[in-house]
């Protein structure tokens, strides 16, 4: 009975763990916000930064997911999120 109840747990504590990092696993996300209306390449990656603290826990981490500014002709950025990450992003009105 004991050996049973503890295959239980270990399965059951398997399969959090399974589900908790596969809904966290990051994927590459292109994100594209128009023509680039700034023209100064500087403040479009700090607008890009603002951008990503709003579904990131800390400003530093959302330096960190960036992987590309296209801060020239467009404005957008390339940037390592999760699902829940992305879809935050994809809903916001910036």
């Amino acid at each position: 009975m004991a050996s049973s109840f503890q295959c239980f747990w270990f399965l059951f504590f398997s399969l959090s763990v399974y589900f908790i990092q596969a809904t966290q696993t990051s994927n590459v996300y292109i994100v594209y916000l128009g023509l680039n209306q700034s023209h100064d390449p500087l403040l479009t990656s700090k607008h890009h930064h603002q951008l990503l603290s709003n579904v990131f826990e800390c400003e530093e981490a959302a330096k960190q997911s960036i992987l590309y500014h296209y801060k020239y002709s467009f404005s957008g950025f390339s940037a390592k999120l999760n699902q829940t990450q992305a879809a935050t992003l994809a809903g916001s009105k910036n």
